[in-house]
């Protein structure tokens, strides 16, 4: 075996460690205590299309890559773009939509946006709570006359909060963030490793090269589909 083939796959064997570390975590998170409702609900705050899209992305850049053609590996580069786009896309929504509770004329209420500040307190849509409501989670269940609400929210039984849904606000945001900025920055390395050699080398790539990008693809597919879907 080449030595830089020999490398890429001993250099990988202690990658597929660190990864799998990170999906154990999660699965022990998830199962922990009372961990496994709060995980199904943090999960519906994302984007299942955005979720699917980038899956498929991820598959078809692995099969463009596979062809000896040019033009494949041109598309291999252009899903891997379009998967960083998307993974930008989500980690935005997540990091800038806010839903606040807050006592309104003696009245507890959601107000739900982009971004909770004082005009959206005052001008925001509102709902009144529920009489009772689970600690942990509100869903749309609670709100029967606001489709608005139709995703599920992690709060604690606290008035006055404003809560985005980045990597403080539960385990299962953490996790997410984890894996999924981990994942980005492999797939940046072999982004820039793939259009080096096409570019500066007629597109001739090395094995070692194409070991690393259908890792880091095969990862993603393993780790999106158990952060968005199971």
């Amino acid at each position: 075996m080449p030595a830089g083939k020999l490398g890429m796959w001993l250099f990988l064997a202690s990658e597929a460690m660190f990864f799998v570390g990170l999906l154990g975590a999660f699965i022990v998170l998830e199962s922990a205590g009372e961990q496994h409702e709060l995980f199904v609900k943090s999960s519906q705050m994302l984007s299942k299309w955005i979720g699917g899209v980038e899956v498929a992305m991820l598959l078809v850049s692995s099969l463009a890559l596979r062809g000896s053609r040019k033009i494949l590996r041109w598309v291999a580069i252009t899903t891997a773009i379009i998967f960083l786009l998307l993974q930008s896309m989500q980690w935005r929504l997540l990091l800038h939509h806010h839903t606040a509770v807050v006592w309104n004329s003696g009245t507890l209420q959601v107000v739900d946006g982009y971004p909770i500040g004082p005009s959206m307190l005052s001008n925001g849509h509102q709902m009144d709570m529920p009489d009772k409501f689970d600690i942990h989670t509100i869903t749309l269940s609670d709100f029967p006359n606001h489709e608005y609400m139709g995703h599920g929210v992690y709060m604690e039984q606290k008035p006055n909060q404003d809560l985005n849904y980045g990597p403080s606000r539960n385990n299962f945001f953490a996790c997410y963030f984890l894996m999924s900025a981990a994942h980005v920055l492999h797939l940046l390395a072999g982004l820039v490793a793939v259009l080096w050699f096409m570019l500066f080398a007629k597109g001739k790539l090395p094995v070692a090269v194409q070991i690393y990008w259908h890792f880091v693809n095969a990862v993603g597919v393993v780790a999106f589909l158990a952060l968005y879907f199971v």
